[in-house]
């Protein structure tokens, strides 16, 4: 079986701060000390540290500048379209599941008279809970253009072009839009009135 390795831009940094500190210490080469501290945190090279923080770049970029969507499994769009403006991208969740959880937190209860953050009205061991249940079974995808898109409306207006459905969630430069407050649209786009997305 095949490994998957995800390592955020942090992270990366972290460890060449580590490699800078130990080639000083150790007074070894950049690169030897490169190699050791991949080893340390269980990769078989830098080359490898390298290769999986650059493939997790498009979606950490995705989500810090740009836009991230999240479907409902039941309202993924047809992943075999090649038109499809979107890609999705299987490990953003796992790679992402600190600044998802900070955004998950920040959702106000709307259960809760004063309209705190859940993250003031829930336990914490509630909340770990029903964020893996609420946003853990979620596809998420990101722009495969991203520089064709600036605003939420046209992000929309794109997906659908291309979509029954629209997300569930969207982050645009990491925060939480919240599309329940959109109107929901028939196909020719004409908004329904005293309805939602969901």
């Amino acid at each position: 079986m095949k490994r998957i390795f995800l390592i955020p831009q942090k992270a990366v940094s972290l460890l060449k701060q580590r490699a800078r500190n130990l080639k000083r210490n150790r007074q070894i080469t950049h690169h030897e000390a490169l190699e050791i501290v991949a080893k340390t945190v269980g990769f078989d090279s830098w080359h490898q540290v390298a290769g999986a923080a650059e493939k997790c770049r498009p979606i950490e970029d995705a989500f810090r500048r740009g836009f991230l969507l999240a479907f409902d499994s039941s309202e993924v769009p047809d992943l075999e379209n090649d038109e499809l403006p979107i890609e999705w991208e299987e490990y953003a969740f796992e790679l992402l599941r600190s600044q998802l959880f900070e955004n998950y937190c920040a959702q106000l209860d709307e259960e809760d008279l004063a309209l705190r953050p859940i993250s003031k009205t829930l336990d914490s061991d509630d909340l770990k809970e029903y964020f893996e249940l609420d946003w853990g079974h979620l596809y998420f995808f990101r722009l495969r253009s991203p520089e064709d898109v600036s605003s939420s409306v046209q992000l929309l207006e794109l997906i659908a072009e291309h979509s029954l459905w629209m997300p569930r969630l969207v982050f645009f430069e990491g925060e939480l839009i919240d599309m329940s407050v959109l109107p929901a649209t028939d196909k020719d786009r004409e908004c329904l009135e005293n309805s939602h997305l969901y």
